[in-house]
């Protein structure tokens, strides 16, 4: 029987241009181990959806490192491509970019779930909230200067993802500097959309430009 929910577990592993690369990337590649260790503990055996591992910094499955093959269960859909010429401009860019491309396959579920496996999930009430009522369903971001929404985990109807998707240019989305937290609290406002206020669902590792690093809640 076909499934309704799509899960994507997004990763961009291999950013090869900071001074710090080597140690960066490493860091990076056990941050994605340990979160998708806590994403699959959390989920379990869940009937209810299937899930993809999208990765936009290698050319193919094949060429993903070991450590990351090793802890995706078996069943877990793999779309693989180095697609990322606007991400290296916006991240934001970068995500959309990806969605774009496989959207076609998108198209086939109901409804979509987005989350940044970088983090460790500590509280899975958020994700089994939607799995249980699939919905539009956003936390807000609170710790910015505008209206916001966060974007390392959220669900949402596929049919509002694509309306969302269509409407983007994305050079002038990149060459503009558009923030997809703002962009896209913008667009589900004018859905039907349940947003909950600024809830602690993950701890993520945190860099700054030196490669330096701390812990917050996310």
């Amino acid at each position: 029987m076909k499934k309704s929910i799509l899960i994507e577990l997004r990763a961009c592993i291999r950013i090869d241009d900071y001074i710090f690369a080597k140690d960066y990337v490493e860091n990076r590649i056990n941050d994605y181990v340990k979160g998708l260790q806590s994403f699959f503990d959390k989920l379990g055996d869940n009937k209810k959806c299937d899930v993809v591992f999208v990765e936009n910094t290698y050319a193919n499955e094949n060429d993903l490192p070991k450590e990351i093959l090793d802890v995706i269960p078996e069943g877990t859909f793999l779309f693989v491509k180095s697609k990322n010429d606007y991400g290296k401009i916006n991240k934001g860019g970068g995500i959309i970019e990806m969605w774009k491309e496989y959207l076609d396959q998108i198209s086939e579920y109901d409804y979509f779930f987005y989350y940044e496996p970088r983090m460790i999930l500590e509280d899975p009430s958020f994700l089994q909230s939607f799995l249980d009522n699939p919905r539009n369903y956003f936390c807000i971001e609170d710790n910015t200067p505008f209206p916001a929404v966060k974007t390392g985990y959220f669900g949402v109807k596929v049919k509002d993802l694509k309306e969302y998707c269509d409407s983007i240019d994305l050079k002038k989305f990149a060459d503009d500097g558009i923030n997809i937290e703002n962009s896209m609290r913008s667009f589900f406002e004018k859905k039907d959309t349940d947003f909950q206020e600024d809830t602690k669902y993950c701890i993520r590792r945190w860099y700054d430009n030196s490669g330096g690093f701390g812990y917050g809640r996310y």
